[in-house]
């Protein structure tokens, strides 16, 4: 149990006597002869975060409704993302040339059919799956470029969102403003269903996004803060993508148009708004803000017969010990992040590893133009269950065998996903004529290993590393370079498939071998949450 103390309990631990006079001595003593006081009238009082879990259920019903709340959420969350994602994907189209009526087709002449683009109609593609905002716009040719940016508009807004998101999370509560931000997110993506053109479509994006990268970022890090050690892999799985790819693949079939698509998503998204009414603030968050109150109110809560039913009281008495060094009157902001040699270069690595993930999700662009994947609701299936199944294969693993480390997997996916481009690599210079369907399965299990077991240990090592107090703004900003590696490789492969396919995955390649030895060297191990490895760096970076 002692090698489970997360780095929120130690630093509890570490200056729960500390904080109140320099000295220490004098301190010590108000405190125990307050303990001999108190002991009177209440039952029990806690002294580290492990007590706290051990009243409420490190993994009880709570834990569990958010868990399925954030797999439910994870649809809203990336349904435009998907949608805008699809959209890239390379097809043939034909239309009606209004001179002779006859059938005109990118496929069999590229050049005139792009001459009478403006004038021709029912414009199309060949083999239909999605009606997307391609054909209504006439997005193709020369202004295919546009496609993209509604992409990057999307991707640069949830960037900022996730930034901000962070910053607000940490400085106000994790909980501030969610319900509001829903509700406009909701909104604003049915009116967007309205739009006449790509330039109103691409505002209306970038909107989206913000919102609901601040509603990832919040809702990430205040589910990963519900538990400890080797729970905490559970809410990280929940917030991945897997169970988003089944469930948009099966909104996509049975919508078939884009405009309905959205407005399906906004109907499925309403129940969230009850459900996130029911989240508790983070006790850690609220601890290391000195609010101690509110703090107590929400142990009485979570005690309460709605979650746990031993509908016990919880005064703020019962927490005095737990207070840590005065931090409600600082602003953090990202520049903490960097506040020492160590941080920063852990800081640096995880950066490193976000744009590789995002580098590998984006393969999806990449095997379209390659013309790889042919039937794009059968990839979201299998990608997505490919995903769900690594997911619940590194969770029972690091359950069952305490000697594999968050490291172990997190090197060992991202070694597999590099021979798997290198595989395609050396498939593209030999030029051989190898089987599509092994070349798909290998690229699929690459992205499966990428969005499941890499990305998990990449957030549960954030999670980790930093403070509570900085933990809202560092998951921001893995989301947010998440989304920047997204543009950049997108537009990479956007302009440079057509003239040599191997250039993206090069540079993909590359990249992960890079991000292989930042991970090998500088990040270290953080199963089971072992804080004294970590503390005086953090304590130094809070001080």
């Amino acid at each position: 149990m002692s090698a489970e103390i997360s780095a929120d309990s130690m630093e509890l631990q570490d200056h729960s006597f500390s904080t109140f006079n320099p000295s220490g001595k004098a301190v010590k003593r108000k405190a125990t002869v307050y303990r001999k006081q108190s002991i009177q009238l209440y039952d029990s009082y806690f002294t580290c975060m492990d007590e706290i879990f051990a009243k409420i259920r490190i993994f009880g019903p709570y834990q569990i409704f958010c868990c399925a709340v954030t797999f439910f959420s994870t649809i809203t969350w990336f349904a435009n993302y998907l949608l805008l994602l699809n959209t890239m994907v390379s097809s043939s189209w034909s239309c009606i040339d209004p001179i002779d009526n006859s059938t005109v087709s990118n496929g069999e002449d590229e050049k005139y059919f792009c001459q009478m683009i403006k004038t021709c109609r029912n414009l199309k593609e060949v083999d239909l799956q999605f009606s997307s905002m391609t054909s209504d716009w006439k997005l193709v040719c020369d202004r295919r470029s546009y496609v993209f940016i509604l992409l990057a508009s999307f991707l640069i807004g949830r960037m900022i969102g996730a930034i901000v998101g962070g910053h607000l999370s940490d400085n106000l509560g994790r909980l501030r403003g969610l319900f509001v931000y829903l509700s406009a997110g909701l909104v604003v993506r049915s009116l967007s269903i309205a739009c006449t053109d790509w330039k109103s479509f691409a505002i209306f994006q970038f909107v989206t996004g913000a919102i609901f990268g601040q509603i990832q970022t919040t809702c990430t890090t205040l589910l990963i803060e519900t538990t400890d050690g080797k729970y905490r892999y559970i809410p990280i799985a929940c917030s991945q993508m897997s169970v988003s790819y089944l469930f948009i693949a099966l909104i996509a079939y049975c919508t078939s148009e884009w405009r309905m698509y959205l407005i399906f998503i906004s109907l499925l998204s309403s129940p969230l708004l009850y459900s996130y009414l029911l989240y508790q603030e983070s006790l850690r968050w609220l601890i290391s803000k000195g609010k101690i109150s509110e703090a107590a109110a929400v142990i009485t809560e979570l005690c309460s017969d709605r979650w746990k039913g031993d509908n016990c009281d919880i005064y703020p008495q019962q927490l005095t010990t737990l207070l840590v060094i005065p931090t409600q009157n600082k602003l953090f902001t990202f520049v903490d992040l960097f506040r020492s040699k160590s941080l920063s270069i852990k800081t640096l690595s995880l950066i490193l590893s976000v744009i590789s993930c995002s580098f590998v999700n984006s393969g999806f662009i990449l095997f379209s133009n390659l013309s790889i994947i042919q039937n794009m609701y059968l990839h979201l299936l299998l990608n997505g269950s490919f995903r769900m199944i690594f997911l619940i294969i590194g969770i029972m693993l690091n359950a069952k065998f305490s000697r594999l480390g968050c490291k172990h997997m997190m090197l060992f996916s991202l070694g597999s996903i590099i021979i798997c481009f290198g595989v395609v690599i050396v498939v593209f210079f030999v030029k051989s004529d190898f089987n599509s369907n092994i070349l798909y399965g290998i690229l699929l299990l690459a992205m499966a290993l990428n969005g499941s077991i890499y990305e998990m240990t990449v957030l549960h090592t954030a999670a980790v590393i930093y403070p509570t107090v900085m933990r809202g703004i560092a998951i921001g900003f893995i989301i947010g370079f998440q989304d920047l590696g997204t543009i950049i490789i997108g537009a990479v492969i956007e302009f440079s498939t057509k003239i040599w396919p191997i250039v993206p995955c090069l540079a993909i390649e590359i990249f992960l071998i890079i991000t292989f030895l930042g991970a090998m060297w500088y990040l270290p191990e953080t199963k089971y949450c072992l804080a004294k490895v970590r503390m005086p760096d953090l304590d130094d970076d809070i001080k």
